[in-house]
């Protein structure tokens, strides 16, 4: 993993943690398992036994709701060593606060360059992507989780927030949908309960991989061999949850529930087996998953070096690529099974050379390339057009130029390829040239 750079403009350019680095061993503490599936994101977190902060919350009748991260925080990070990827489930998580509504940022003003921009002899830019593939599985949030349930749960079906707990990258979000990932989130009225489940089709090896990097899954009466299950009852100082995972018809479900005021009896381990029957029941009747084009791992990051990337850029400096080293979280599974990759040169931008570059690759991915005008509407802050690249089926160009921090998207033969680029501000330099200057060249030269 390499060295944060700066963070996303939108962010105000805070960096986001490096990947998990996944310790192996039995008799983990609770508190391991308090860092859900996934991350690279902000995560909702349910409580269980918070202790003074949890008081609080039940004080104020909140929910342990989620805090949606910004999708931009990391996609138009730069140089960074975040895998965007989370750390095992939650088994006593701590609480957190519900979301809060902040107002976005004025967009970014583009600077007058010194220096001219190069010529483009592409023709007029297109956009021309894939249609988005199927769902691996015929299941969605609606038919996952039976209404009766989500009343028992919630006390009320529940509001379904889809995006909730999405990576930060708009290129790690569509590898997540090939791989099939599939990420539920509802919050009851009044956000004080909420559930959340995530599914990975045909996944038991790396649930187990998962979960014996913590306390192991030794099963439980209430899901089944292949499980694990931790619940707590309310308590002066804690409210009632459950989290736990397990492997119905195959696949690698987890999940999480809680809330401020209802079960305040024993813990709710029966509900948790409701709950799991449930989803064993949605699935099997869904039945099997459909082929899925797996490539396994990325390549090589040194094949994108070889051809002169530092001359291109003019940035002599910068050090050799390293790639983003994937764990065993759900979402790393994911993006390992359909060859998702990203790699960084970072290097010192002293005599104006670029200080990072940063690209990501998703096989068969270049259906997720955004329209630039929702791209614009979704992200305000940022500079976002059509641009010519010869051999690309849609490029869109966002820059935030107050910060020198540009990014490319790109559909290539059918892949999703992503150039990022940071411009020191006082170089006098062209941060659109550059970005422009890295794609063009990573594009052509990128290997068979």
């Amino acid at each position: 993993m390499t060295s944060p750079l700066p963070g996303s403009p939108e962010d105000e350019k805070t960096s986001t943690p490096s990947g998990p680095k996944a310790e192996a061993g039995p008799g983990r503490s609770p508190a391991f398992w308090s860092r859900l599936v996934v991350s690279g994101r902000r995560r909702p977190f349910l409580a269980a036994g918070a202790g003074a902060v949890v008081v609080a919350l039940l004080a104020a009748g909140i929910v342990l709701g989620s805090s949606l991260a910004s999708a931009e925080a990391d996609a138009t990070g730069v140089g960074h060593g975040s895998t965007a990827a989370g750390e095992p489930a939650s088994e006593a998580s701590p609480a957190s606060s519900a979301t809060k509504a902040t107002k976005a940022p004025a967009a970014t003003k583009k600077p007058v360059a010194s220096s001219p921009k190069p010529a483009t002899p592409e023709a007029v830019p297109t956009y021309a992507v894939d249609p988005k593939p199927e769902p691996v599985l015929a299941v969605d949030c609606a038919g996952l989780v039976a209404q009766d349930l989500r009343v028992k749960v919630l006390g009320d079906s529940g509001t379904l927030s889809e995006g909730n707990g999405r990576p930060a990258r708009e290129d790690g979000f569509a590898a997540e949908w090939q791989a099939g990932l599939l990420r539920c989130f509802w919050f009851g009225a009044g956000e004080r309960a909420s559930l959340e489940v995530e599914l990975l089709p045909d996944a038991i090896d790396g649930f187990r991989e998962f979960s014996n990097a913590g306390a192991g899954a030794s099963g439980s009466a209430f899901l089944g061999a292949d499980s694990r299950l931790d619940c707590t009852a309310t308590t002066p100082t804690s409210v009632w949850s459950c989290r736990g995972g397990f492997t119905p018809a195959g696949h690698w479900v987890e999940f999480n529930f809680g809330g401020a005021s209802a079960y305040a009896g024993e813990p709710p381990y029966a509900l948790a087996g409701e709950l799991g029957a449930s989803i064993r029941g949605a699935l099997d009747a869904a039945g099997p998953s459909r082929p899925r084009a797996d490539t396994g791992d990325a390549p090589d990051c040194g094949r994108y070096d070889t051809a002169g990337l530092r001359k291109a850029v003019v940035s002599p400096d910068l050090a050799a690529p390293t790639a983003d080293a994937f764990g065993i979280t759900m979402t790393e599974v994911a993006w390992k099974r359909v060859g998702f990759g990203i790699c960084h040169w970072t290097g010192p931008s002293a005599g104006g050379g670029l200080p990072g570059v940063t690209i990501g690759i998703l096989p068969g991915g270049g259906w997720a390339v955004p329209e630039p005008a929702v791209f614009a509407a979704e992200h305000p802050t940022g500079d976002t057009e059509l641009v010519a690249i010869a051999g690309v089926q849609a490029a869109v160009r966002t820059c935030y130029h107050d910060y020198g921090q540009c990014e490319i998207r790109a559909s290539v033969d059918g892949d999703y390829v992503t150039v990022s680029t940071v411009t020191p501000t006082s170089s006098g330099r062209d941060a659109e040239a550059d970005v422009m200057t890295a794609a063009r060249f990573l594009i052509a030269n990128l290997p068979e």
